[in-house]
């Protein structure tokens, strides 16, 4: 339990330094429902659960990382029409954004893309609150089943693997859909939960 407060409050920290640092004009803010978003060129929002830093969870953890070991950064984002207003993303409105989901599920549509080291991996794609099967866009990209590669392993691997699982397959449609509104705190909870399985 004290290895998941420290790779949390470390996550939070790293997250709001980087929001911090982000440029005005990445973000755009409407008006109309005080939402911050980034547009495509199709006007639709991009919900980006902002990077997880792999090797800065295992180091937190005192996880050992091999030599030579390649760090692995994940962040997925949400592409859709939908627009949830801004003080649901926030942490301390978890609830009251899971009863808004869910009140409005069948509203919501959208593609969302897992990225690692800024490669798509896989899509999921959302049509009226519902999640159809994962696609994968890389063979090697993860595991469709309720095991995994180093499934309890105390090590990079383990973790690496736990956290691509939770992230991709262990969620249920309104986990995810939650989870896309949420930002970086729901990616780094999975992550910080990995930690607590394994070690």
């Amino acid at each position: 339990m004290k290895k998941t407060f420290k790779i949390l409050s470390l996550l939070f920290i790293s997250f709001f330094a980087t929001l911090w640092s982000c440029s005005s004009d990445e973000i755009e803010t409407t008006k109309d429902s005080e939402v911050n978003r980034m547009k495509t060129n199709s006007e639709q929002n991009i919900y980006s659960s902002g990077d997880i830093d792999l090797f800065q969870i295992a180091n937190e953890a005192d996880v050992n990382i091999p030599n030579g070991q390649t760090n692995e950064i994940l962040h997925y984002e949400f592409v859709t029409d939908f627009v949830v207003p801004s003080e649901l993303q926030l942490a301390e409105n978890y609830d009251a954004l899971v009863t808004f989901v869910q009140e409005n599920q069948s509203e919501i549509s959208g593609t969302i893309n897992y990225y690692s080291n800024d490669d798509l991996i896989k899509t999921q794609e959302i049509e009226n609150g519902y999640a159809y099967q994962i696609e994968c866009e890389n063979p090697h990209g993860g595991h469709c089943d309720d095991d995994y590669p180093g499934m309890g392993d105390c090590s990079y691997e383990g973790i690496r693997q736990c956290t691509r699982h939770g992230l991709y397959e262990e969620q249920g449609t309104i986990s995810k859909i939650v989870c896309a509104f949420t930002f970086y705190e729901c990616v780094a909870v999975i992550a910080a939960d990995c930690v607590e399985e394994n070690c």
